[in-house]
């Protein structure tokens, strides 16, 4: 099975003589002055340099991204330098003096004002118990 080199040379042939048709419909005016060209050309580098700036310009997604990093580390020194000032603020107390130490004691009554402590049982019979020796070697 081969294939013909160009298979559809029938329909390139009737669109250049569409084209050749048109051409000489419009006529010779297809040529613009010279301040049109000059206009269109500047419009056409405006739209360009536009376009390449935008490209440039990162979205807002992008800047999302690219701030999450700057936000965890501002958030762990604020955190740290929190931690810092508290520490401070509670080691800065000056110490107490034991008299205003012992005002704050609680009074405490004895347990033995509360309830009396029973008395041993008296030893009824004392059990003698073997000294021990030494083992003679």
């Amino acid at each position: 099975m081969s294939v013909p080199p160009e298979p559809n040379r029938r329909i390139e042939e009737l669109l250049k003589a569409y084209a050749e048709q048109r051409r000489k419909a419009a006529g010779e005016s297809l040529q613009m002055s010279e301040r049109t060209r000059n206009l269109l050309l500047r419009a056409a580098v405006r739209a360009s340099v536009a376009r390449q700036a935008a490209e440039q310009t990162p979205s807002w997604h992008d800047r999302l991204l690219n701030l999450w990093p700057r936000l965890a580390v501002g958030v762990g020194v604020a955190a740290a330098v929190l931690v810092v000032a508290v520490m401070m603020q509670s080691g800065g107390k000056k110490p107490r003096s034991l008299a205003e130490l012992a005002e704050m004691e609680p009074k405490v009554t004895p347990i033995a004002a509360i309830a009396p402590v029973p008395e041993p049982p008296p030893a009824a019979a004392q059990t003698s118990r073997p000294k021990p020796t030494a083992l003679a070697a």
